[in-house]
């Protein structure tokens, strides 16, 4: 099953995000200042396929309860699969073939009943719309996230609990409250409350320790139970740790359960946990430990928790890494990108570093207007970057300046300056499809507008560059402002160094009307007077997603050049030929 967009409604400082598609390759970013609404994003995100409930905190004042809608897809193996068991034949068949003929799509809803306490009742809807029939399924979810059976399930409830039971478990992993402690107290209840709760919870999770039970065991049995379930976590420890981060490390994770003495009158005599971080030397608990080891330490324990429950994740991370020094959040990129391959995951940042300069179109920027913290959540899309506050997107800016510093995206030649990312994959797509000799060094700014910015900067740290613009009215007023801040107002010393791409007003025009259908919007060529732009722009498509598959199409080879239309090729080979002959 996939998940492909979400919408959140009146929760905290969200009004309205309208739909929202997550990234394709599995990792979406939230960029923005604090207080912007990044963390209520993903906390309700998280109060919808967990066990999480949203509280009189998250509701709007004035405002309807809070919503939270997906778009999902699935197969119908999946479907099948999940309803086996729930359903006679007659309605599993009802149920394949109404789910066939929408297309094995649907929409979910999230909602709170207004007659109960927000935290108590959590119900969710399953629209399902064809020219022929509704489905307005409901199921109710108890409080450990699971849905509940009614007396009188209807078809379409039972369809909307299959659906459910397709979705992944949205996970919740905060830095501050989901690290390990050095100790955490055994209530009356046998329970773990307090900081370090949730990763002492994730650890006996998986050890598959039962707490009640652990502390009535006699001493001896105990240390026996704890030396065999933590020699088995720390050899799946360290296999994670070395392929994942790359070091080569003794790390273990080691615990043991104790009791208060008299020296701490009020818990004299009550159980404990304590636990420790040795690394074959030294032996020590974990906030004597650096903020990277337990960071990783305390993601994994969370990581293997949910996998315990045995659905796929989608994790949700708030400020990853966000007191770690660069080179360990380089580890947590390297990580994510990893984990990315079996598990969604969408974070939020502040740091430059967790930000890659070839990959925005993961990017959201999240702000609100005018600096009030009561005015609403507004989220842009990384093709609308360009739209965001300077404050806004500081650690996108921060990132194309670490990046330069550190030369790993910036050359000392052959920088050609684009205005946004979807042409990054554009024009890196028609090298490769072309085969083309010369390699330009491809850097895409948040907007055309950022571009004299950016121009300026190469030039400040005498880096040779060359600017590649739409022949539209944006890209003509950067032209004439370049030609005037860095040519001395020359036409013909700017046109060295700046290419307007003609003809288009955007670069999807260099493909041929048929091309654009079938290879970048895959859709059947209907005769339209619009051109490959006006349809991205009024369609309301997503640039960088649009053009980040079409990359992926030409690196896998799903299409050659003789896919294309002559039109397409010659504009192809005009655009190549003419940016070589300006890049320096």
């Amino acid at each position: 099953m996939q998940i492909l967009k979400f919408r959140i409604k009146n929760f905290r400082s969200i009004i309205d995000t309208n739909w929202r598609s997550f990234s394709p390759d599995g990792v979406t970013v939230l960029v923005g200042q604090n207080e912007s609404g990044k963390s209520a994003i993903l906390e309700a995100l998280s109060t919808t396929f967990s066990n999480r409930h949203i509280t009189i905190d998250d509701i709007r004042y004035g405002c309807e309860l809070p919503e939270v809608s997906f778009k999902i897809k699935f197969t119908t193996a999946e479907l099948l699969a999940s309803l086996q068991g729930q359903a006679d034949p007659l309605d599993i068949g009802l149920i394949k073939n109404h789910f066939e003929n929408v297309k094995e799509s649907a929409e979910l809803v999230f909602s709170w009943s207004p007659n109960e306490p927000p935290s108590t009742k959590l119900l969710f809807d399953i629209y399902i719309n064809d020219d022929n029939l509704e489905i307005p399924a409901t199921a109710y979810i108890n409080a450990e996230g699971e849905t509940t059976a009614t007396e009188e399930d209807t078809l379409s409830s039972l369809a909307g609990r299959a659906v459910y039971k397709l979705a992944p478990v949205y996970t919740l992993f905060q830095s501050n409250s989901g690290l390990l402690p050095n100790t955490i107290n055994v209530d009356s209840d046998f329970k773990l409350s307090g900081d370090g709760a949730t990763a002492a919870n994730n650890l006996l999770s998986i050890l598959d320790i039962e707490l009640e039970e652990f502390v009535k065991l006699d001493e001896r049995s105990r240390e026996s139970k704890t030396a065999r379930a933590t020699d088995t976590l720390n050899r799946d420890f360290k296999e994670f740790w070395n392929q994942k981060i790359g070091l080569e490390n003794k790390i273990k994770i080691e615990f043991a359960l104790q009791h208060h003495s008299n020296l701490k009158p009020e818990f004299a005599g009550r159980p404990y946990l304590i636990f420790w971080v040795s690394d074959g030397l030294h032996k020590l608990h974990p906030k004597q430990r650096s903020a990277g080891v337990r960071w990783f330490i305390s993601f994994y324990l969370q990581l293997k928790a949910s996998q315990k429950l045995n659905k796929k994740i989608h994790f949700l991370l708030d400020e990853p890494g966000a007191n770690l020094h660069s080179n360990a959040q380089h580890d947590v990129l390297k990580l994510i990108n990893i984990l990315s391959k079996e598990l969604q995951i969408t974070y939020s940042t502040h740091s430059p570093t967790l930000i890659e300069h070839e990959k925005l179109y993961r990017v959201y920027a999240i702000q609100r207007n005018n600096d009030h913290l009561e005015t609403p959540t507004e989220i842009i899309d990384a093709h609308q970057l360009g739209a965001a506050s300077s404050d806004t997107l500081s650690p996108i800016l921060s990132a194309i300046g670490t990046d330069l510093s550190h030369q790993n995206v910036i050359q000392k030649k052959n920088n050609i300056i684009l205005e946004e990312t979807s042409g990054f994959y554009y024009l890196t797509s028609f090298l490769e499809l072309l085969d083309y000799p010369k390699k330009p060094q491809f850097i895409a700014a948040t907007g055309a507008n950022k571009i004299p910015a950016l121009a300026n900067m190469f030039t400040g740290w005498g880096l040779n560059f060359s600017v590649v613009i739409d022949d539209d009215n944006q890209g003509r007023s950067v032209y004439n402002q370049l030609k005037k801040d860095l040519f001395g107002d020359i036409e013909a010393e700017a046109n060295k160094k700046i290419y307007k791409m003609k003809g288009c007003n955007g670069i999807e025009d260099i493909f041929s009307p048929h091309d654009f259908h079938k290879f970048v919007i895959n859709e059947a060529f209907i005769e339209n007077k619009n051109s490959p732009s006006e349809i991205v722009k009024s369609s309301k498509y997503s640039k960088p997603v649009l053009a980040y598959n079409f990359y992926l199409k030409i690196k896998n080879k799903e299409v050659t050049k003789a896919d294309f239309e002559n039109e397409t090729i010659e504009k192809i080979q005009e655009t190549l030929d003419k940016i070589a002959s300006i890049m320096h």
